[in-house]
């Protein structure tokens, strides 16, 4: 008995299609045509590299100034410290080196009971202190005093 069955015809290429024969089963197999043109992957793998060689330049560029900046920084500083002169004191009318400004002291005004003293006020206002006539002058319309080796006026303390 001869087979009922047909043998498909395999075809891989357009040139080896039968003629004149009756073709029952055709199976067509085909390559599919090579792709051409550049391929996405590779565009955005070429922009993230890219991307990366600037931001590594940028990193770069910003570490080296940060690096001088610092070198300035540390130039200026070592200078400063070189220079061990005692900050200029500003002395005020009727005050000089043997009796300096008063931190803590202010005069207030005078007392009088019996005997003219200055009253001097401590920043706190927790101290009063009186100051002698004897210990003062007037000078340019102020009256200054001197009081435990410090002159003590109206705008010291």
């Amino acid at each position: 008995m001869p087979s009922d069955r047909i043998e498909p015809v395999i075809i891989r290429d357009s040139n080896d299609l039968p003629t004149g024969k009756d073709i029952q089963n055709i199976i067509i197999h085909m390559q599919p045509p090579p792709k051409k043109g550049i391929h996405w992957a590779v565009i955005v793998l070429f922009l993230a590299l890219a991307l990366a060689v600037v931001g590594v330049i940028w990193a770069s560029v910003v570490y080296t100034e940060l690096h001088e900046y610092r070198k300035t920084v540390t130039a200026m500083d070592t200078n400063l410290k070189k220079i061990d002169r005692p900050i200029p004191v500003h002395y005020p009318a009727g005050t000089s080196a043997a009796f300096p400004p008063s931190q803590t002291l202010r005069l207030m005004g005078t007392i009088n009971d019996g005997q003219v003293r200055y009253i001097a006020q401590s920043n706190n206002s927790q101290v009063y202190v009186t100051i002698p006539m004897t210990d003062c002058k007037i000078v340019s319309g102020s009256p200054v005093c001197h009081y435990q080796g410090k002159s003590v006026t109206r705008f010291t303390g």
